[in-house]
C-alpha cells in the first residue's frame, strides 16, 4: 500500500497521507533505468470502506488479505506528507521514478 510514488490507502488519522503522497507529477516508464516518462500525473488510494470490501470478497475466497507498508524504506510519499518525520524536516516532493535516496533519513 505504500511506495516511495505513492501512499494508496486511507488512514483517517493522518490525512495528508492521500491528500498529497497519493499524488505525483508524473510516471517513469521502461525500467528501473529509464530516463522516459509517461508526461502526465496519477493519482489514487484506497478508501477504508474500499479496502473493507476487499477483505469480505477475499473472505468469501479463503483468501486472506496481509497489507504491505514498507517502513522505513519506501518511504518518500510518507516524508512529502509529513516532511517532519524525516531526519532533515526538508519538504520533498512525491518521487516519479525508481531510486534509492540518501536524503530521506
Amino acid at each position: 500500500f505504500n511506495d516511495d510514488q505513492g501512499w494508496r490507502i486511507e488512514i483517517k488519522e493522518y490525512p495528508k497521507l492521500t491528500a498529497i503522497g497519493s499524488k505525483r507529477k508524473d510516471s517513469q516508464i521502461g525500467g528501473f533505468l529509464s530516463k522516459n516518462y509517461r508526461g502526465i500525473s496519477h493519482k489514487g488510494f484506497y478508501t477504508v470502506e474500499e479496502v473493507r470490501e476487499i477483505i469480505q470478497f477475499a473472505q468469501q475466497r479463503y483468501i486472506q488479505v496481509i497489507p504491505e507498508i514498507e517502513i522505513p524504506g519506501h518511504c518518500s510519499a510518507v516524508i512529502a506528507s509529513y516532511p517532519e518525520l524525516s531526519c532533515t524536516g526538508n519538504q520533498i516532493e512525491v518521487k516519479t521514478k525508481s531510486g534509492i535516496y540518501k536524503d530521506i533519513y
